[in-house]
């Protein structure tokens, strides 16, 4: 084994003019001493090769295109020192100086081709790895924080001389100075976030893409055509394709996109030769120059715009969190996590605007517009017959988009927008601008674009996006606000009552999701809100539904705390001015004057009949704490009685000796100590003296 380096450069030396006997060889040395080497033969051999790849243009020229693939297989976690930064780790050094070399002086159309192919083939799950010691997996989260310190290239300085990462690298220790001290932590230029979870194969893998697309940007570079589209497309196909592979499973995919942010950005057309021009008539190549310039922008857009689609799924900027700090004057706190998102989806932003992407116009044709085609064939209210006819059209209504998405995957022959993208970068427009993208937005398009972009992932994992949901709520809220309350409640009441309820269904169990904090309540605020806006049989039929038929306890109590404030709370009183000036008389005609103005109105109305629908739901949960004592049906059973004492002067007072009676019976029999228990005995007392001191007035 320690001969190898010897035998390398003789290598090199006998076998210069039989290319295809020297790549054989290099092969077996680099299968052999990385599966049976130390860590210093590695190195030396690695040291040797580079010495002769160096030494030897002309060959290298000739065999380049074949090494990448053994020298990938070094960049092991086995072979990195992970206590240490990543260009201090002898064996990556030295490959990443063999990835330069080949890249500078091999075959630049076949190193491309090569790099592509490699590229679209790499895959987290399928990495050889050791991955079985524990102390490499420990070890591994603290050097992982490297790769969020590879600074984004500009991509148009010229090739490198020493090697084409070191200067990509900049340590964390390397900060930029800042003498601000009052400028926000996260907002500082000298901001490392600290290092995002992953395991040992996602840390080598984005080793590897780093190297590999390096190699793939540095040849294209190189490459002389007349038609750059051709191989700009295999660079993006081949991203593409290491994006489907890879992203459900990155979990720091912010790196990833700072890679495609930097080879989009730095991205330079390759030129032909002047041969190649003089043999060509000027308007012919005008033509041709002006064609593949406009193919090369829609590969790019939609680069840009599908790798944000396709590695911001487990991402979220709280957009509607922003948003609900904003109207109330709250500070919002984003953590360090949110300011990395933040700041690659700016960048994002950025470089869409720089290729001319009219966003709002974007936005209308490929969220709003398209979501409403896709439900427009849906039939009215009268048109359905019965229950049954009703349940199968609300089965359509969560497969439509779906299988929309899968048709338009099919037939679509075109570069296009992304269109989850374009939602995406609206909120980054939020973000950047402090204002919605498009203001002239309706509840009904909110209403049309959520269950676009958030049903389909009730049938694929594929299209589970957190980000796009994040950015949906965010433009529910922009339209509840935004929008008069007349206008979104006639808006409302013409939509199809079913695709309401669907909606209203998806929109509390998105809200309820969360297991606390200031999402949870804005979404409860916002879903509050929308109810507030339907007609009133809509939201009570919704709420009994909810209280009847859902599986989960925790979604009830958040019903009926949602009710309760429907019923509380009046509206406010709606006023036209442009109406009232137009009827305005100076006249003292007691004929003119109006009528007193009506008693504030609650926004559910509480009736014979929805009392009566509340108190049998009441007995069925008390029934369900009979039978079956738990934290979730005590808690249950405590939020009916907190309903109950929050709208007991507008109750009907048997009802509410019904509930107490049973409940007073059953806490008197039962000998369970759960605590719920108590706070039962405590509300039920409160009803208790409320009805007697009712009985004696």
């Amino acid at each position: 084994m320690d001969n190898l380096p010897g035998k390398v450069a003789r290598a090199f030396k006998e076998d210069s003019e039989d290319v295809v006997t020297l790549v054989t060889v290099i092969d077996l040395y680099c299968s052999q001493v990385n599966r049976e080497g130390t860590r210093a033969q590695k190195e030396a051999f690695l040291e040797a090769l580079f010495c002769q790849l160096t030494l030897n243009k002309e060959v290298l020229a000739k065999i380049a295109w074949d090494l990448p693939k053994s020298l990938l297989n070094f960049i092991v976690i086995e072979n990195v020192d992970t206590d240490k930064a990543l260009l201090k780790s002898k064996v990556f050094r030295l490959v990443v100086k063999c990835f330069n070399e080949i890249s500078l002086h091999g075959n630049a159309k076949e190193c491309f081709l090569t790099g592509c192919e490699i590229l679209s083939k790499l895959k987290r799950d399928n990495l050889e790895l050791e991955d079985d010691n524990a102390e490499a997996d420990e070890k591994v989260e603290t050097s992982a924080s490297l790769l969020s310190s590879i600074e984004l290239s500009d991509g148009t300085e010229e090739a490198r001389s020493e090697d084409f990462v070191a200067e990509a690298i900049k340590l964390p220790h390397e900060k930029t100075e800042n003498k601000s001290e009052d400028i926000p932590r996260h907002l500082r230029d000298d901001f490392v976030a600290p290092p995002l979870e992953r395991g040992v194969e996602e840390f080598i893998l984005e080793l590897r893409l780093h190297v590999v697309l390096e190699m793939v940007t540095t040849t294209l570079k190189r490459i002389h055509t007349l038609y750059p589209s051709r191989f700009l497309g295999m660079a993006v196909g081949s991203l593409f394709a290491f994006g489907r592979s890879n992203a459900d499973q990155i979990d720091d995919s912010v790196f990833v996109l700072r890679r495609v942010f930097a080879f989009a950005r730095g991205y330079i057309p390759p030129q032909p030769t002047q041969e190649v021009i003089r043999d060509i008539p000027k308007d012919d190549y005008n033509k041709i120059v002006e064609d593949e310039n406009c193919l090369q922008r829609k590969l790019l857009r939609s680069l840009i715009t599908t790798s944000l689609n396709l590695f911001l799924k487990k991402s979220e900027l709280h957009v509607a969190e922003a948003l609900f700090a904003q109207i109330k004057n709250l500070q919002f706190e984003p953590d360090s996590l949110w300011t990395v998102v933040n700041g690659i989806s700016s960048r994002y932003f950025q470089l869409a605007l720089s290729f001319d992407i009219d966003l709002e116009k974007e936005f209308v044709t490929r969220c709003i517009e398209e979501s409403k085609r896709i439900y427009q064939s849906l039939p009215k209210d009268s048109e359905i017959v019965n229950d049954n006819a009703r349940k199968a059209i609300g089965q359509v209504i969560y497969q439509l988009a779906y299988t929309y998405n899968l048709q338009k995957l099919a037939n679509e022959k075109d570069l296009s927008l992304d269109a989850g993208s374009i939602l995406i970068l609206s909120a980054s427009h939020f973000l950047e601008k402090n204002k919605p993208l498009y203001p002239g937005i309706k509840i009904d398009d909110c209403i049309y674009m959520y269950l676009r972009f958030v049903t389909p992932a009730m049938f694929s994992q594929a299209y589970d996006h957190d980000f796009m949901v994040d950015v949906c709520h965010y433009w529910i809220l922009t339209a509840v606000l935004n929008v008069p309350c007349h206008e979104n409640r006639k808006i409302l009441s013409k939509l199809p009552s079913y695709l309401n309820v669907i909606f209203l269904q998806i929109l509390l169990l998105k809200a309820t999701t969360p297991a606390g904090g200031k999402q949870r309540m804005v979404l409860l605020t916002t879903l509050t809100r929308v109810l507030c806006l339907m007609p009133e049989n809509i939201t009570f039929d919704f709420a009994v539904d909810t209280l009847l038929s859902c599986p989960f306890p925790h979604i009830k109590c958040c019903m009926l705390g949602i009710l309760k404030d429907l019923m509380i709370n009046t509206r406010p009183h709606e006023s036209d001015v442009t109406d009232a000036l137009s009827t305005l008389s100076i006249k003292d005609d007691a004929s003119d004057k109006k009528a007193p103005p009506v008693p504030p109105r609650p926004f559910l109305v509480i009736t014979e009949d929805r009392m009566a629908a509340i108190h049998s739901l009441a007995l069925l949960a008390l029934k369900s704490l009979k039978q079956s004592p738990s934290k979730e049906t005590s808690t249950l059973m405590l939020t009916y009685l907190n309903f109950l004492s929050g709208l007991r002067m507008k109750w009907d007072l048997i009802f509410l000796g019904e509930i107490v009676k049973e409940l007073s019976q059953f806490l008197q029999e039962e000998e369970s100590e759960l605590s719920e228990l108590e706070f039962l005995r405590i509300a039920n007392s409160d009803l208790i003296a409320f009805l007697e001191e009712e009985t004696k007035a």
